[in-house]
């Protein structure tokens, strides 16, 4: 189980610090059961312009129990988690608080995973071998409201926001 949450002036391997922020930038609180990606992610968010990363977690159960303290604007979360699938997990966020937008990050292009995670509440979708620069471009797409549809020649959307 990975457990990690922002505080003021905590100092994320020379990222600005989330206490710093304002009260405008987004806050992402992500789910993902591989650590080093979850490291990696981390560190992305905190590095793009406009965007905290409030929270990191192994399991999505973990993040349900602190959403009413840290609250996010948007949870990444991946399809294959232990105990509770990213599925049930964004239709338990969506229907306790559903202001929080779910942003898919899965290594999974199959339609009938991305038609799931759509139904079941998710705001967005991004596979996982996308170009990290599709991930901050995903999470502001999605917190200004906007959805879209990306698909790539010869092959299975890779970004659906």
């Amino acid at each position: 189980m990975v457990v990690w949450l922002c505080k003021a002036g905590d100092d994320f391997l020379g990222t600005r610090p989330c206490g710093l922020l304002s009260q405008q930038n987004i806050r992402v609180a992500i789910v993902e059961d591989y650590e080093p990606l979850l490291d990696a992610l981390r560190l992305e968010i905190n590095r793009s312009v406009g965007m905290c990363c409030v929270g990191i977690f192994g399991c999505s159960e973990d993040l349900i129990k602190v959403i009413p303290k840290l609250q996010p604007d948007l949870v990444m979360m991946d399809l294959e988690l232990p105990r509770m699938d990213g599925i049930s997990a964004t239709r338990e966020i969506k229907r306790r608080w559903p202001r929080v937008k779910i942003l898919i990050f899965s290594a999974s292009d199959e339609l009938q995973k991305i038609t799931e995670a759509l139904s079941a509440g998710a705001s967005g979708y991004l596979v996982k071998s996308e170009p990290r620069e599709k991930l901050a471009e995903a999470i502001r797409r999605l917190h200004s409201g906007r959805f879209g549809f990306e698909r790539q020649r010869g092959r299975m959307p890779g970004a659906f926001f």
